[in-house]
């Protein structure tokens, strides 16, 4: 919890749910108390057992749906979901799935199954006889080990003494002062929703039906002003990366930061940094050269860096 990827796969969504305590002949239950089985002609359930059943269900299942929610969150750019084909569901976009279905979840397949309607487009179909792959890894037999040579040869080794000094870290993303004026405290409120709002927005859908769905027309203008520059209108955009961490080690110091946005092109990697206003501070040159000394251990592509105000609705070019 807590941690996030890039890319996130989710195998194995096929196995079943563990519902074996249901069958136990006595279950506790902190409401219903001891609930046991009968025998009338063969063991059977008690009326009290199928309440008690059906109340497990519900919390169990509600658990495992919380569960794979938090799961999916954990990827920032990519889920892939590795399950059979779906199964056909007669469901009408936009209902919701029927009480009788969800209750009957065994596996989180049937939890996506269930909502395949929606994934539908997003879905692709994969050959496993093209893949050529094999299951000789997981067959692990005695023989495999037969001709290894044996070496009967003393192991040799030496002592090595380091001196351990500690790390230095630097910090390449510039911190808010504690102490602000109520100004400064709106201002800044106003970049986070900015920071927040251009995470969520997709370049490469249309603009207008996004900013439909935001209310506050203050953002709205401040970020159809930035999609709608020219500088940005005339980039041949393959890929955005936003508020990207990175960590390097440099000089025995880790430098660590967060990079606003990385618009990548066919032959260039282009570093924006946003600022509310003041585009002149001197540190700000350091800071954009650390991101581009990032960036060229990663990359080699062309690497350059631009301040963005968000104010002034304008970009001014570092690096």
């Amino acid at each position: 919890k807590g941690l996030e990827f890039p890319i996130c796969y989710f195998p194995d969504l096929s196995t079943k749910f563990n519902f074996q305590d249901l069958n136990e002949r006595f279950i506790f239950d902190a409401n219903l108390g001891i609930v046991s089985s009968i025998f009338k002609e063969g063991i059977t359930d008690t009326f009290y057992k199928k309440i008690l059943k059906h109340r497990y269900l519900v919390d169990e299942i509600s658990e495992r749906l919380r569960l794979f929610y938090v799961a999916l969150t954990r990827a920032k750019e990519q889920i892939i979901l590795v399950m059979p084909n779906y199964q056909e569901l007669n469901m009408e976009y936009g209902k919701v799935v029927p009480f009788v279905d969800r209750i009957n979840y065994n596996s989180f397949r049937d939890i996506v199954n269930s909502i395949n309607y929606v994934l539908d487009n997003f879905s692709k179909q994969v050959n496993l006889n093209n893949l050529n792959i094999t299951p000789d890894y997981v067959i692990m037999k005695s023989s495999t080990f037969e001709n290894i040579p044996l070496i009967n040869k003393p192991i040799t080794y030496r002592n090595v003494s380091l001196v351990k000094q500690p790390l230095q870290t630097t910090t390449a993303t510039k911190h808010h002062p504690k102490l602000m004026s109520v100004e400064q405290q709106q201002n800044i409120a106003l970049g986070n929703m900015f920071h927040e709002y251009l995470e969520i927005i997709d370049i490469f859908k249309p603009l207008d039906e996004q900013l439909d769905l935001i209310d506050n027309n203050i953002i709205k203008e401040y970020l159809w002003s930035f999609y709608q520059h020219p500088f940005i209108k005339n980039l041949n955009i393959i890929n955005t990366y936003h508020e990207y961490p990175f960590k390097y080690n440099e000089y025995e110091q880790e430098v660590h930061g967060i990079i606003d946005l990385i618009i990548e092109t066919k032959d260039e990697l282009i570093i924006i940094d946003y600022k509310l206003l003041n585009l002149e501070n001197v540190n700000y040159y350091e800071q954009l050269l650390t991101y581009k000394n990032y960036l060229t251990k990663v990359s080699t592509k062309k690497i350059s860096a631009y301040l963005y105000s968000i104010l002034k609705k304008e970009f001014y070019k570092v690096l």
